[in-house]
């Protein structure tokens, strides 16, 4: 969630317990949700978009979060949320989008109206694609160069509490929290549920 917002390409906007949602420049919403599961060592993490949110910008959220969790996480597998054009009902049978997948089958069938839900759609494709590779490097080392800027400030703020003869109270905390980076501005207050979004 820090690295996203430090990337300057979506503003902070809603902060919970287990997500938080995001506003892109002109307004679209997107967000993530965390769901862990107890004593396995494994969680879920669910994005979702407003309807409004364009696909280029799903793309580049989707992308870099995956990313993200590609390179921090064990072992990372990522599941679409399909819809069918015609009748609007959701592909709820994940498993069988897996092995179509596998099959090398770029469309499934609506389990309602029989029509051909493709799976191959704008959003596959631009996923891997140079352009969104760029978009996200970009937005990597965006994210570095601020969240290191913001440890060295922090790091003279200290320097200089020690020269004054000041106590650091952070390094003589016993229980203190080891985060590298603190936001430059308080975030909201915690809330139980964020509020509805299509998943996708």
């Amino acid at each position: 969630m820090v690295r996203l917002w430090y990337s300057q390409e979506f503003e902070h906007k809603e902060l919970w317990r287990n997500a938080a949602e995001f506003a892109s420049s002109r307004g679209h919403l997107m967000g993530l949700k965390i769901e862990n599961r107890q004593g396995e060592g494994e969680a879920t993490i669910r994005l979702f978009f407003d309807v409004q949110t364009p696909d280029e910008l799903k793309v580049i959220f989707i992308e870099y979060v995956h990313r993200h969790l590609a390179k921090y996480g064990a072992s990372v597998t990522r599941d679409r949320r399909y819809v069918c054009g015609k009748c609007g009902t959701p592909v709820k049978d994940l498993e069988a989008v897996r092995r179509r997948f596998a099959a090398g089958k770029d469309f499934i069938y609506c389990q309602t109206c029989d029509k051909k839900v493709q799976l191959i759609d704008f959003i596959e494709q631009r996923l891997k694609s140079d352009p969104v590779a760029r978009k996200i490097l970009a937005m990597e080392q965006t994210a570095t160069r601020r969240l290191d800027a913001q440890a060295l400030e922090q790091n003279r703020s200290r320097a200089g509490d020690r020269r004054r003869g000041e106590p650091d109270l952070l390094s003589g905390a016993r229980f203190r929290r080891r985060d590298r980076v603190q936001r430059q501005q308080r975030p909201p207050q915690w809330k139980e549920n964020p509020r509805g979004r299509q998943e996708r």
